[in-house]
This record gives C-alpha cells, sequence and structure tokens, in this order.
C-alpha cells in the first residue's frame, strides 16, 4: 500500500505504508490549499490587483484555458505602474518592444471561458507564489506589481522568464 503526495512543483510521488500505523484502503492525496484570487485586496496592492484583473482580461482575449505568466507580463506592462515601468525599463527594450515579444508567442486558443472560471496555470501559481515570497522577503504586507515581475523572472522554462532574460532583466540585482 502507498501514500500519494502531491508537491508543490506539481509532481505526485508515493512513499510506502508503514504498517499499521498509516494503513488506509484508498490513496490518500494530499494537495496545496488553492490559489485564493477572489479577494484580491487582501493580497494585492490595487496596482497588484488590476495586474491579476488584466491578466484575467489577456487570457479570455485570447481564448485561453488559463492565466499564464506571459498574461501576467503583458498587464505589468499595461497597468503596472511607474514602478515596475521603471523596473522594465532598465532592460535593453522598451516596454512596448517587451509587449511585441510576448505577443509574438501567444496563440489564439479555442476557449470562452468566462473570467470568473478561469485559473492560474502551475506556472501562474508559481510566479504568484514567488512573488508572495519576494513581498514577505522586503516585509510589504501586500504583493505589488514589482514583486510580480520578481516571480515573473524567478519562475523558469516560460515565455515571460526568457522575454526578461533576453532584454537583461535577470537576477535580483535587477530589480533592486
Amino acid at each position: 500500500m502507498f501514500i500519494f503526495h502531491k508537491m508543490t512543483n506539481g509532481q505526485l510521488i508515493f512513499r510506502p505504508v508503514r504498517w499499521p500505523f498509516e494503513f488506509e484502503f484508498r490513496p490518500n492525496i494530499i494537495e496545496d490549499p488553492p490559489l485564493a484570487v477572489q479577494n484580491l485586496s487582501d493580497q494585492f496592492t490595487p496596482e497588484g490587483a488590476a495586474v491579476i484583473e488584466r491578466a484575467k482580461e489577456h487570457a479570455r482575449k485570447y481564448k485561453h484555458s488559463h492565466i499564464s505568466p506571459e498574461h501576467l507580463l503583458l498587464s505589468i506592462v499595461e497597468v503596472g505602474g511607474p514602478e515596475a515601468l521603471k523596473i522594465l525599463q532598465r532592460g535593453r527594450a522598451t516596454p512596448a518592444q517587451v509587449t511585441l515579444l510576448i505577443q509574438h508567442h501567444l496563440r489564439e486558443g479555442d476557449n470562452n471561458i468566462p473570467a470568473d472560471q478561469l485559473n492560474f496555470s502551475e506556472r501562474g501559481k508559481r510566479v504568484l507564489e514567488a512573488a508572495r515570497l519576494e513581498s514577505v522577503r522586503v516585509q510589504s504586507p501586500h504583493i505589488e506589481p514589482r514583486h510580480i515581475l520578481l516571480g515573473l523572472s524567478k519562475v523558469h522554462n516560460t515565455v515571460a522568464a526568457a522575454v526578461l532574460g533576453a532584454v537583461d532583466l535577470k537576477g535580483d540585482e535587477a530589480f533592486s
């Protein structure tokens, strides 16, 4: 008999059960708690909440089934506020060029999901978790667009991270 565990990175692992203390008749799946973004004002600044809402709009515009890191980067460029734009301008590309790089990689899907039913992709969740950890690290009570931007650069294997890396916005020193 095995117990299954779902790790924060989405990987399922299983381990043997020690008889008789952990015996169960069916697998026990432990999942991460869902990311609560319904009440954005609790976790995000107004600018951060605007980034999340705009990312939802981008996901619906492209008819995607999930909110991805690319939608988050597009929304930061559009509504991220002056602090996030100042960070973006440190790179080798203008915000308009960053937008074009992201849009070049986004393909239109075939899903028409209502905005209230859109969820984050696994990588999108990891970006927001990295943003939350960054806000805790700098002792900020809320997640700001600059924290999301840093989270985008820390979650690898995404188009958004590749674009940020291509314009020399990678590593903590680029965001300080």
